[in-house]
């Protein structure tokens, strides 16, 4: 009995050589996983085991469950031991089941047999799938409810031992690739032509055959053939060797059977004169000239009724006449296409412009694996190309990082990359890869039988720029200063003048990029240009002999200069995150005003000026090294350089390499640049930057003592007269002397200060503000309690009374905190929250550290060394607080973690 059903057939591509490779044990452990992955799902979608060989014969009720069950077993295979790749037929139709008797099954025979034409119609289906690729019939189409899957036609295809044509279809994913079958000798596609089907070998064109495999591109083919369904003029425009050319054919072969008429590359390279187009499109197609008649109208009147495809190749330098004639076509010919290669546009009505990208590139700053740069489109070509000409070569681990550079140095073009590896006949990769600064001399060996300027890659751009006007050549030259890029303004800024108008700047980059010479990109909502790392430098050449080098250098050098002074204020603010992304993205340019800075002693002050301005810049983002080799670099061309950007310059270099670790380095640098800034008298920099950096030095190479005096120091010079602002004194006073009240410093608690140059050193280790600098020195050092010690005294304000002598009289309390009204008033007239502890306002006082240690109250608060208090009044809450937190971090830091559970008892 007949009955509708679909038929899934599978097929494990190239069994026979997994086979021989693998051999006969691990072969039959690889195919037992295979039959339980695939019967497993099988169970899943409510299918029915037929039959079994290298593949299975599946039955299903529904084309929905067979379909889903074919993209399941595709995904399943991948996830093997031993990744496999299967290929899929499907058809619905009617079917005769027929059940064997038990005897038969007990005789080895199957308990279902399926009968009839579906079954050799699902074997051809499937035979012209590839590995991973799912084909139906139109009839398993029709019965096909909604899918997830997308569905692409690949045409009628004549089938062996069916009477009429089969459209085939493939099922995938909406971004997948989706393949043409190729003709066999058991099934081959056909276009309908009129009342007859015409095989697709027989439609007339001129399709040049090629001689070379067409390596990647499955993107562009596949959104090429969908636009050229949409529309009817289509122009591929790129830069010279993009590919345009062989991107076009490819598109127009495998679009082949939509005309029947015919498909016809006109090649125009070899013409000069314009008048010639319309007579190379007529001998092409075979039309002669007719007496008193215009040659193009009688080429439209010739294509008037048929369904033909014209592709007219190279014509950037004749784009008048090729205009005119596609216009003519295309209003006379309703079902005529045309598809034009050039690096710029028509500019006809109706006209759809693709740039053509460059071949996909891997990051050569990234690992480089023969695995992770075999799926790279220009690291495929160049491997294939190369062994042409090395067939010894492989993509191995040593050379693949130097294979990555050379395609990455390259932009990926495809003619570039081509006469690199043809250059591997004589030289390595490394060393082709060393030789690419001077690639328009090494890259020349292309065919003989290719156009001249095909031949060189000089010979390639030649053509590009010999075709620009005297003031495009011109701003070409100047845009080949920027490096990673540039925004219009910049353009204005360092490209104009002389024979370039800054207003023209703008209408003169859109013709470069019409021209595919200038790319755009368009970030954070502004538009950046850029050029192709081959242009640029054959731009740069071409403007070193025109002898205009420095000139446009010196202007691209003095932007980037006042970009940078006009960051450094922001690089601390609100607005950081800002400029700090804003250098990043001119880095490329910034180094480029650097180098130049270097390499011209005139402008090595104004590269010192940039540097400095930077280091904010380079210190947050990481880029330590690359600013140390900036630094000692501009540091040591000889200049006359101003003593404080020196100063600032040498300070730099000290952080830097203090951040590398080379500490001597730091502290020499540091050292003479707080040598310049004390004959400068530059106070405000003496102890906040030399000083400071110095102690951090000394500190981080293990110089306690050193570290101590030297953080010491830069707390008296800067920290304590930057809070006070009456009178400050020289860096190395005779005598101080502060009035009572005269300070508007909030913070100041100072009344009548005096001290002599001897005691400067020993005062500032009983300052509290200078304890937390000896705590953290302790706690780096893994002395836990001592740092513990010291950053509670600097919380509560007492010190060692092992320190420092002579210590003038201060007053321990200001206006702010003691509300005690006047002189000599009893306690209780305080309003602070201890009128206990409070003295009067103007008593003076002996500094802690010159206290004889008084025996501990019950009240006063105590810290041990777990932390623990022995008594605690309510008063001395801020304090034990402090402490606890000092406590905390010390013990985190030094491992002790069973201590850390002591803050949250303590608080």
């Amino acid at each position: 009995m007949n009955e509708i059903r679909a038929l899934l057939l599978t097929d494990v591509v190239d069994s026979t050589r997994l086979s021989q490779t693998l051999g006969d044990a691990v072969i039959a452990e690889l195919w037992a996983a295979h039959d339980r992955v695939a019967r497993d799902l099988l169970a899943a979608r409510g299918g029915r085991e037929i039959d079994k060989t290298d593949g299975m014969l599946l039955l299903f009720d529904a084309a929905a469950d067979a379909l889903a069950y074919a993209a399941d077993y595709h995904h399943a295979l991948k996830a093997l031991p031993v990744p496999l790749s299967a290929r899929a037929g499907l058809h619905v139709g009617p079917v005769i089941l027929r059940e064997n008797s038990a005897a038969d099954i007990a005789r080895g025979a199957k308990p279902l047999e399926v009968d009839g034409i579906g079954k050799p119609t699902t074997a051809r289906v499937m035979a012209l799938a590839k590995g991973g690729q799912t084909l139906l019939t139109e009839d398993a189409r029709l019965t096909l409810a909604a899918t997830p899957l997308h569905l692409c036609s690949h045409g009628h295809w004549v089938l062996k031992g069916l009477a009429e044509p089969v459209e085939l279809f493939e099922a995938g994913d909406a971004d997948g690739r989706f393949d043409p079958p190729s003709d066999s000798d058991k099934a081959f596609r056909v276009v309908r032509v009129d009342d007859r089907w015409l095989p697709v070998q027989q439609v007339p064109n001129n399709l040049p055959q090629p001689l070379t495999s067409f390596i990647g591109r499955a993107k562009e083919v596949g959104d090429l053939r969908q636009m050229l369904g949409a529309v009817r003029l289509l122009t591929l425009t790129g830069s010279g060797g993009c590919g345009k050319t062989r991107l076009a054919l490819q598109v127009a072969r495998e679009a082949t059977p939509a005309f029947p008429d015919g498909v016809w590359p006109v090649e125009l390279a070899a013409l000069s004169d314009p008048l010639l187009v319309s007579p190379t499109l007529a001998k092409t197609l075979g039309v002669k000239e007719e007496t008193g008649a215009n040659l193009t109208q009688t080429v439209a009147a010739h294509l008037d009724t048929k369904r033909a495809l014209l592709v007219l190749d190279n014509a950037e330098h004749l784009l008048g006449a090729c205009a005119e004639l596609a216009a003519a076509v295309l209003q006379r010919c309703p079902h005529v296409k045309v598809v034009v290669t050039s690096r710029e546009a028509l500019g006809v009505s109706g006209e759809l412009t693709y740039r053509v990208p460059s071949l996909s590139l891997p990051d050569p700053r990234r690992d480089a694996t023969p695995e992770a740069l075999a799926p790279y489109e220009a690291v495929r070509l160049f491997v294939e190309r190369a062994r042409w000409h090395s067939p010894q070569f492989a993509l191995t681990r040593q050379n693949a990082p130097e294979v990555a550079s050379v395609c990455h140095r390259l932009d990926g073009i495809p003619l570039a990359i081509e006469l690199a590896a043809a250059r591997l006949r004589s030289l390595a990769v490394a060393e082709l890869n060393a030789r690419l600064d001077q690639r328009f001399r090494i890259l020349t060996g292309g065919s003989r039988t290719a156009l001249p300027r095909q031949q060189t890659l000089r010979a390639l751009i030649d053509w590009s720029h010999d075709l620009l006007d005297p003031t495009e050549q011109a701003l070409l030259r100047r845009l080949s200063v920027f490096a990673g890029g540039w925004t219009l303004a910049a353009a204005e800024q360092a490209c104009s003048g002389d024979s370039v108008a800054e207003d023209a700047v703008l209408d003169l980059l859109t013709a470069l990029t019409d021209k595919s010479l200038v790319l755009t990109a368009t970030r954070d909502g502004a538009v950046r240009y850029h050029l192709l790392e081959t242009v640029r430098q054959y731009a740069r050449d071409r403007l070193l002999e025109q002898g205009d080098g420095q000139t446009w250098r010196d202007r691209h050098l003095a932007v980037f200069a006042a970009l940078a002074k006009e960051a450094e204020p922001h690089l601390r603010g609100t607005d950081q995150q800002i400029w700090m992304d804003r250098l990043e993205t001119e880095h490329d340019n910034l180094r480029a005003a650097l180098t130049w800075s270097y390499a011209d002693r005139g402008n090595v002050v104004a590269g010192m000026g940039m540097a400095d301005a930077l280091f904010s810049f380079w210190y947050v983002r990481g880029h330590l090294a690359e600013a140390y080799a900036w630094y000692t670099g501009l540091l040591a061309v000889e200049c006359e350089a101003p003593p404080a950007l020196r100063a600032d310059m040498l300070s730099g270099a000290g952080v830097m390499a203090w951040q590398k670790g080379d500490y001597a380095a730091s502290r020499s640098y540091n050292q003479t640049a707080l040598e310049i800034r004390r004959t400068l008298g530059d106070r405000k920099n003496i102890g906040s930057s030399s000083i400071s950096t110095r102690a951090t030095t000394r500190l981080r190479a293990g110089s306690l003592k050193k570290a101590l005096r030297s953080g010491a120091s830069s707390a008296v010079r800067s920290r304590w007269r930057r809070r006070c602002t009456t009178s400050p004194p020289s860096p190395k006073p005779s005598a101080i002397t502060t009035a009572r009240g005269s300070c508007s410093t909030r913070r100041c608690k100072s009344t009548a200060v005096s001290a002599t140059p001897g005691e400067w050193r020993s005062r500032p280790a009983t300052w509290p503000r200078s304890r937390p600098t000896a705590a953290t020195t302790r706690l780096r050092t893994r002395s836990t309690l001592r740092a513990c010690r010291s950053g509670a005294n600097s919380a509560t304000g007492r010190g060692s009374p092992s320190r420092s002598k002579g210590w003038p009289t201060a007053c321990a309390h200001s206006a702010r905190r003691c509300a005690q009204p006047e002189p000599g008033a009893p306690p209780s007239a305080c309003a602070t929250r201890s009128p206990s502890r409070c003295r009067p306002r103007h008593a003076p006082i002996t500094p802690p550290r010159l206290q004889r240690r008084a025996p501990r109250s019950p009240t006063r608060p105590r810290l041990t060394a777990l932390g623990r208090r022995r008594s605690m009044t309510p008063q001395a809450g801020d304090r034990r607080r402090a402490a606890a937190r000092w406590k905390v971090s010390a013990s985190i830091t030094s491992g002790s973690l069973l201590e850390v559970s002591l803050r949250d008892r303590i608080e």
